[in-house]
């Protein structure tokens, strides 16, 4: 049975270990990794998403959202850089290392929030190959941004299906 006593050692003990995995210096590395990777984040889920629900719709959301998150002038500068990415022709050699970057800047703060993960929690890798260990993190964290461009394309549509489904109520019925 939990009691208060019981429940403040617990939560001295808690707090104690944590301050003692160094939480302050994971969270500046993640938020580090972040702020880097969101561009390339959002051109990947901007391509993925509106390969399959349409460019300017996507475009429209996000920009949308950004523009009443943080400003008309910030989406607006976001926006230029979603329109002019991929109008110039480039080499295929250009081309696969700009993908290459993309995809290995965009996991970045995955990856590194797996490896907090493993330091905080103490876990032992069971592989002993450091390439493959990198490499299948990678993949994970790719993995996770294409499981995110799928839950904004689902939220979407969820959200165009609502919509049109207000639209019709508000025309039946009377204010």
């Amino acid at each position: 049975m939990l009691k208060v006593k019981n429940a403040l050692a617990l939560i001295s003990e808690a707090a104690k270990s944590w301050y003692s995995s160094n939480p302050f210096q994971f969270s500046a590395i993640i938020a580090y990794y972040a702020i880097l990777s969101l561009p390339a984040l959002m051109i990947i889920i901007f391509n993925i998403v509106g390969a399959i629900w349409g460019r300017d719709i996507v475009q429209g959301e996000i920009l949308g959202e950004i523009s009443r998150a943080i400003g008309r002038e910030t989406a607006e500068s976001i926006r230029m850089m979603l329109v002019d990415q991929g109008n110039e022709k480039t080499s295929v050699f250009a081309t696969v290392v700009g993908i290459g970057t993309l995809i290995y800047g965009s996991t970045g703060v995955f990856f590194q929030l797996q490896t907090a993960f493993d330091r905080i929690w103490e876990s032992k890798q069971t592989q002993t190959n450091e390439i493959l260990v990198v490499i299948y993190s990678r993949l994970k964290s790719f993995g996770f941004i294409l499981i995110i461009g799928f839950l904004l394309l689902i939220s979407f549509v969820l959200t165009s299906l609502l919509n049109t489904f207000s639209k019709r109520l508000h025309r039946f019925l009377p204010r």
